[in-house]
């Protein structure tokens, strides 16, 4: 490589992942990385823990790429049942028929009928 190449070549940005070790001797590696932002227009951060160095490299490339696309979509504990109950209670008017209808296409969600308005 020459001289002037040199000063052009473009150099890999450290990831930053940190090394924790635990009282019990434990290692473990973390990241931190911006997810998006909070309504207040505040940033959100969320923070990824592996045992591996290596997973957690693949891990953050992995994340940091789908957040780049705007594919990412955050874990969350929220289940079926909890979402199709917000989804209908937030409808303005929901006719009898499409609870009726909603109940029998999603076997086992019987309980949605109960939030949805008439």
């Amino acid at each position: 490589m020459t001289e002037s190449m040199s000063k052009t070549a473009r150099s890999r940005r450290a990831e930053p992942i940190d090394k924790r070790t635990a009282r019990n001797g434990a290692v473990s590696y973390t990241f931190q990385i911006d997810v998006g932002t909070k309504p207040d227009g505040t940033r959100d951060r969320q923070r990824f823990t592996y045992p591996t160095r290596t997973l957690a490299q693949r891990e953050y490339r992995r994340i940091s790429t789908e957040i780049a696309e705007g594919r990412y979509s955050r874990l969350t504990t929220d289940t079926v049942d909890h979402a199709c109950r917000q989804w209908l209670t937030s409808r303005r008017t929901t006719r009898r028929i499409t609870i009726r209808n909603y109940t029998h296409a999603v076997p086992g969600h019987e309980k949605v009928s109960a939030g949805g308005h008439v």
